[in-house]
């Protein structure tokens, strides 16, 4: 050992020793930390990938049908961002899709765009 050839003082084999032993802690409280970073991804992924098959399965119409007044609003509040009404359109903005303009028969247009 170094410290018993003399060739560094105790006090600096313990210096030493101290932030070793620091830097061993530290790494292994970010591996800690990245393991479970990894499995609460993991789970977090699981539970995305359970409501969007839940979502393919569900069947709008049938929810729609049987849902009073305040949950069609909540289902209209989740699903659209915004609706603008116009004299001639009917610009709807849904949450996370392109915006569809729905156009009056009466101007003559596309009923859908």
């Amino acid at each position: 050992m170094l410290h018993l050839d003399d060739k560094i003082s105790a006090d600096q084999f313990g210096e030493q020793q101290a932030r070793i032993t620091t830097e061993i802690e530290n790494l292994e409280y970010e591996t800690t930390n990245a393991v479970e970073a990894q499995l609460q991804a993991g789970a977090l992924s699981q539970r995305f990938e359970d409501v969007a098959e839940l979502l393919t399965s569900l069947n709008v119409s049938d929810l729609w049908e049987h849902a009073d007044e305040s949950e069609r609003r909540t289902l209209l509040d989740e699903l659209l961002q915004d609706v603008t009404v116009h004299p001639d359109r009917l610009p709807v903005t849904q949450h996370g899709a392109t915006t569809p303009t729905l156009h009056s028969p009466k101007s003559g247009s596309k009923t859908r765009s």
